[in-house]
């Protein structure tokens, strides 16, 4: 009988995570969360634009206006809640001389806090970036020498949504 209701009582606290939540129990306790997941256009204080996608699982990837001109990839990387309203995130992409050429490999940390939540989603980001390019065949997770570059600049952003005009 004891077994009977310790079993009871887990499907209950399941049952209740799925209602208050409107999640399953594993997307109730995933790496980043629901309220974060979505795709943003951010603009960067250089006056640039990057749009940035973010999954509950904690993927990361984003897309810069300027990538194509500057001589980077697309970056891919992972994200992780660090907060309240706040995921830090790490991408790693790859630069290219005007011959396309690999010329270095970038780690771009980013600090996004979130705003305006709606819905059960955040609307607005803010945050910053820091980042360290290494020579190609440098391991920019594991450097054995030290960056030949460092950079850092702030955003701003909203998520992109179907209604919005």
């Amino acid at each position: 009988m004891k077994r009977f209701k310790r079993a009871a009582l887990v499907l209950f606290s399941v049952a209740v995570v799925q209602v208050f939540t409107g999640t399953s129990p594993a997307m109730a306790w995933d790496g980043v969360g629901h309220q974060f997941a979505g795709t943003y256009l951010w603009l960067a204080e250089s006056g640039f634009q990057q749009i940035v996608t973010i999954t509950r699982d904690g993927v990361f990837t984003i897309v810069a206006q300027r990538a194509s001109v500057d001589g980077f990839s697309v970056g891919l990387g992972t994200a992780k809640r660090t907060g309240r309203r706040e995921i830090t995130a790490r991408k790693i992409d790859f630069g290219f001389d005007p011959d396309g050429t690999p010329n270095s490999v970038s780690s771009v940390v980013y600090t996004m806090n979130f705003s305006d939540g709606r819905r059960g989603k955040f609307h607005r980001i803010e945050g910053s970036q820091v980042g360290e390019a290494f020579f190609p065949e440098q391991n920019p997770l594991a450097p054995t020498e030290p960056p030949f570059a460092t950079f850092s600049s702030t955003f701003q952003g909203q998520r992109v949504t179907i209604d919005h005009h």
